[in-house]
Order: structure tokens, then C-alpha cells, then sequence
């Protein structure tokens, strides 16, 4: 009989306590996979965004408070500022709740300057600077939803009393994708819908997205800007894209922390399964590792056939469990975070390795025990 029949047979003499296993281990790696794929969007273009000559403005003690809309024109006139664009996060509500984007009112002049990467069809953007009620959309946005430019993107009031009925005038593109997964739209229709249902004007924004002209001057262009605004009654705290990003991240609490966490304790869960259903096996082996050894059988060739048999299980429950945490991240999970997100390579090599790992972990120690057992003590044992 061949190795691969004798471990194949082994591995399945009971039926129940495989599929058992094999069903643990699937689950375990389907949500490992998930959460490290949810780490790595929430981390993705870090060292990119580093090296973005990119500032973002906000109110010193929360982003939940506003700066008023008067700084632009400031900011603009500090040295070393290319462009200065306001960003003011909407939450409008869509026609299909299942599908959520980031909707930002904004300066449509200005705006695409601050985005490295970013390209736009002149005659679709001239068409969004010049409609009040225009606006636009990254190409996986838009794919994601089916629109098209001259489309009526319609989204009702939740954070503000105003309804916006736009026009979808200009999709562009972006060598980052996540970029690609906002909506934007001119902040005065939000400022002139907000006027007309209160009969007051809204006159600040949530953000500014700053463009510096170099790198090197972004140190200089945030202490210009916070300084400047210092002793006013909206004191302001300004933050390289990067910090900002995390920042923002930071207000859920350490959610990757939180994630490496729950898969390091999935890991562990699986290797203490797995290690518990091998030690039954090995138990109930002994007396045959016993007799294999009075064959003739080498130590090491009976402790490579019962190890691999705890990697037979593990490795097809890891990759059922894998294969199927690859196919729900590319199926929409995560577009909220990054349209058009998938599993990156690097994950799915360590979700691999990680279900292998286990299998060694697990079985080396049963197996190790069960082959260092005298033969006279194995066979009086079960006999």
C-alpha cells in the first residue's frame, strides 16, 4: 500500500471526527483570512500617503466640530500651499442601503489637484466645474453602482436637512483604488439647500485637504497654518494624509490591534482542535505504531505518515476556508472601505501557511509520543 493511500485511510477511518475537524478548521481560516484582509485595507497605502506632500486640516479637539468656511482663502495665501480644497463629509442616504460610498461637498476647482494619481476627462470635468448640481465619482464607484455620466444620482437627507439631486457630469480614474470609491459634488449645492430649508447659510466645513508644494515644506505649512489660526474661536489641527488617516481609524478605537488579536486567538483555537482530535487518534493507535515497528517500519517513516495525515486534514480545511474568505472579500464585503478590494497575494500566503503551520503544530506532538513508545509497552497497552 502507498503512503498517500495509508494516510488517506488513516486520516478517514473516522468518518465523523474528520469532517468535524476538517469543518473547524475551514471556519476558523474562512474568518482568518477575513480579518487580516480587513487589516490590510484599513493599513493599505500607508507608506504611499507618507510620501504625499498632502495636509488635512480640522478643528483642534474633534473632527466632529466644523472650521469655518472663511479659512480657505487663508490657508491658500500661507507659503508653500498649492491647493486648498473644502471636505465635507455628507452621509446622504442612497436609494439601495446595501451600498454605501463616502460623499464629500467640495470645491470642484481645486479639488482633483490635491489627488495624486487621479485622471479625469477634461470635457467631463469643465462639465462638473460648471453645474451646480454636478458631480463625480470614481470608476469603481460607479462601475459598483451602474452609473454613467448624465445619470441622476439622487440622496436624501440623514445628516443634513437637505435633500441632493445630482448629475453625475465626470468619472475619473486613480492609480489608487480606494481613491476611486468616493463621490463628490459641489459644497454650495449642500450650502444652498441648507439655506433654503432654514433660512440660514451653513458657513463651515469639516475639512480642508491642503496640497503642498513639496514635501519638505509640509512641516512648515502646518505649524504656518495651526499657528494662524491659534487664538481664534476655531482653533485648528492639521495633519500630514497619513496621520490623518489614522487618526480617523483611531476614533473606532485600535481596530487593527483588535483584528491581529482575534486571529492570533483563532490560531491558537484551531492548534488546540486539532491537537485534541490527534491526540484521541493517537491513543487509539498506539498498539498499531507498535506493530508497525516489529514490521520493520522506521520511527521516522511512521512519524512522517502520521504527521501527514494531520496536515491532510488541516491543509483541505484551510484552503476550503481560504478559497471561500477569497471569493466573500472580492465579492463587495469590504467596499465600503475599497471599492474593488480583494484578498492581497501576501494574505493569502499567510493563511496558507498559517493552515500548514497548524497541521505541524498540532500533530508533530501526538505522533512524536505515540512512535517514542516501547513496542512491548504499546502492545501490552491496548491488549
Amino acid at each position: 500500500m502507498s503512503h498517500l493511500k495509508l494516510i488517506r485511510r488513516n486520516a478517514l477511518r473516522k468518518p465523523l471526527r474528520a469532517i468535524l475537524t476538517f469543518a473547524a478548521v475551514c471556519i476558523a481560516m474562512f474568518v482568518f483570512g477575513l480579518v487580516f484582509t480587513f487589516i490590510d485595507l484599513l493599513t493599505a497605502g500607508a507608506e504611499e500617503l507618507e510620501k504625499a506632500p498632502v495636509i488635512w486640516v480640522r478643528h483642534k479637539i474633534s473632527l466632529m466640530f466644523p472650521v469655518p468656511e472663511k479659512y480657505e482663502e487663508q490657508i491658500q495665501a500661507i507659503p508653500g500651499v498649492a491647493t486648498c480644497a473644502p471636505m465635507m463629509w455628507t452621509e446622504g442616504a442612497y436609494k439601495d442601503p446595501s451600498i454605501y460610498f463616502p460623499q464629500f461637498g467640495t470645491d470642484p476647482n481645486d479639488v482633483f489637484d490635491g489627488f495624486a494619481g487621479v485622471t479625469t476627462d477634461p470635457g467631463q470635468l469643465a462639465e462638473f466645474q460648471r453645474d451646480l448640481t454636478g458631480c463625480a465619482a470614481g470608476k469603481a464607484l460607479a462601475d459598483r453602482c451602474g452609473w454613467r455620466v448624465g445619470d441622476r444620482i439622487y440622496l436624501g437627507r440623514r445628516l443634513w436637512p437637505v435633500d441632493l439631486d445630482l448629475t453625475l457630469r465626470c468619472i475619473y480614474t486613480s492609480t489608487k483604488t480606494d481613491d476611486e470609491g468616493m463621490l463628490l459634488y459641489n459644497i454650495k449645492a449642500l450650502q444652498e439647500g441648507f439655506l433654503k430649508k432654514t433660512g440660514h447659510r451653513y458657513d463651515t466645513v469639516g475639512t480642508y485637504r491642503v496640497g503642498v508644494e513639496t514635501l519638505d515644506q509640509v512641516p512648515a505649512v502646518i505649524e504656518a497654518i495651526d499657528g494662524k489660526f491659534a487664538d481664534h474661536d476655531f482653533p485648528t489641527k492639521s495633519e500630514p494624509e497619513a496621520a490623518f488617516i489614522r487618526s480617523f481609524i483611531s476614533m473606532w478605537g485600535d481596530v487593527p490591534g483588535i483584528a491581529r488579536f482575534v486571529g492570533t486567538v483563532i490560531i491558537i483555537f484551531l492548534v488546540l482542535i486539532c491537537g485534541n482530535s490527534l491526540a484521541m487518534v493517537m491513543r487509539e493507535r498506539v498498539r498499531e505504531v507498535a506493530v508497525l515497528k516489529t514490521l520493520g517500519f522506521s520511527s521516522a517513516r511512521i512519524l512522517t505518515v502520521l504527521v501527514a495525515e494531520a496536515l491532510l486534514v488541516s491543509t483541505l480545511g484551510g484552503l476550503c476556508g481560504l478559497g471561500a474568505s477569497v471569493w466573500v472579500a472580492g465579492s463587495g464585503l469590504f467596499d465600503m472601505f475599497m471599492p474593488g478590494a480583494s484578498m492581497r497575494m501576501e494574505t493569502i500566503l499567510l493563511s496558507a501557511a498559517a493552515a500548514v503551520g497548524i497541521g505541524l503544530v498540532a500533530g508533530v506532538g501526538p505522533a512524536w509520543l505515540a512512535v517514542r513508545a516501547p513496542i512491548v509497552d504499546g502492545l501490552r497497552r491496548v491488549s
